[in-house]
């Protein structure tokens, strides 16, 4: 749908199907955070990758690809105001994540992280999916360099 430039344009620049379709997709993206965490190895070459490794870079590859096409027309036919809202939409969605996630470690019942957290790589999983960061990043460079042209 995304693909057709006059229907792009009207779901952006629309707050309520702007919010609806962002709504849907972050949820999607979220479930993709940190999906499949690997431990890093230095002692021996892993001679084969999983097929669960495969298949969660088939979905990241996959959504984010649409991913763009949202973050294209937002970019391209919508105002400033657009960007700023997915932006607002994606930081609260990830922030609640990341307080699921510091009480799920066993830091704590906080309604905000407080200090560092102790994370080694070396003996740590850790995951090179994390589709809301960038989503949040780019919507941020977007505002930053949009915003200082206008």
């Amino acid at each position: 749908v995304l693909d057709h430039s006059e229907v792009a344009r009207e779901i952006v620049r629309t707050p309520s199907l702007r919010g609806e379709l962002w709504e849907g997709w972050i949820r999607i993206l979220i479930a993709m955070q940190a999906m499949n965490p690997h431990e890093r190895r230095t002692s021996t070459h892993v001679e084969f990758t999983s097929a669960a490794w495969g298949n969660a870079l088939t979905l990241h590859t996959d959504l984010m690809s649409n991913t763009w096409l949202i973050l294209d027309a937002v970019e391209s036919k919508a105002d400033l105001d657009a960007a700023h809202d997915l932006a607002r939409s994606t930081w609260t969605e990830l922030r609640a994540w990341l307080l699921k996630l510091y009480v799920a470690e066993g830091h704590g019942e906080a309604t905000q992280p407080q200090g560092t957290l102790d994370f080694q790589v070396t003996g740590s999983a850790a995951s090179f999916h994390a589709p809301v960061n960038r989503v949040l990043a780019l919507l941020l460079h977007h505002l930053c360099v949009r915003g200082s042209m206008e």
